[in-house]
């Protein structure tokens, strides 16, 4: 993704500089500010697009290390010929083989918080309104929560599967993977407590099971 975001930005401008030039009456395609887009396009787009790579090369990447640390090929997978660090890559192959040994194929996985990507691990259907749960911490969000909350109330939506990380996989400047600073009363925290059992304990990350009965409301606890 990191490496995707530039050239996505610099064909952007691109393409808005064609349809503006392809949208221009006849007679003005001559004009001053049509040579200036012809130079955008030509020159300035290529420099911004090498000088951004360049800029980047000792950097980092995306909910990632630093580039000169993405030293392992995924083989496999969906992520499969991109590059991460090992210990993101034993992440992976980890939790890939934890869901595919310990769930089964009715089950629906839930992931929080920050890790979307983990939706791309398994073939399991998502318990999820949102691919990108992220934790609520102003007022202005909750009805992020209670939409969450009504997706829920038809019991093939709700979750079988938990799976909470536990570390900042995606802290800047690089991932750090130190513990998440989870709230005493964080509203997911409360909900695993109340139903779901933890089979799966990792560095990084904990699977959990559903425990109580499918017919049970599952509702979040607001932390406001």
């Amino acid at each position: 993704m990191a490496i995707g975001i530039f050239p996505a930005l610099v064909a952007s401008v691109a393409l808005l500089l064609s349809q503006i030039r392809q949208g221009a009456e006849p007679h003005d395609a001559t004009e001053p500010r049509f040579a200036l887009m012809d130079a955008l396009t030509s020159f300035a787009v290529p420099l911004f697009l090498v000088g951004m790579f360049t800029l980047n090369s000792w950097r980092f990447a995306f909910c990632d290390s630093r580039l000169s640390d993405l030293t392992t090929r995924i083989e496999q997978g969906p992520f499969a010929r991109l590059y991460t660090s090992p210990e993101r890559a034993e992440l992976l192959s980890d939790m890939t083989q934890g869901l595919n040994t310990l769930a089964q194929s009715e089950d629906r996985v839930f992931f929080f918080y920050d890790f979307p990507a983990g939706y791309l691990l398994t073939d399991l259907h998502w318990a999820s309104n949102c691919s990108w749960q992220s934790k609520i911490t102003t007022p202005k969000w909750i009805g992020h929560h209670r939409a969450l909350e009504h997706y829920w109330k038809d019991p093939s939506h709700q979750p079988t599967i938990i799976v909470k990380i536990t570390t900042r996989l995606i802290s800047y400047p690089y991932a750090d993977n130190k513990p998440y600073d989870f709230a005493p009363d964080d509203q997911f925290l409360d909900l695993l407590e109340k139903h779901f059992t933890p089979i799966l304990r990792h560095q990084h990350f904990t699977i959990y099971r559903r425990n109580s009965d499918p017919s049970t409301e599952m509702k979040l606890k607001s932390p406001f």
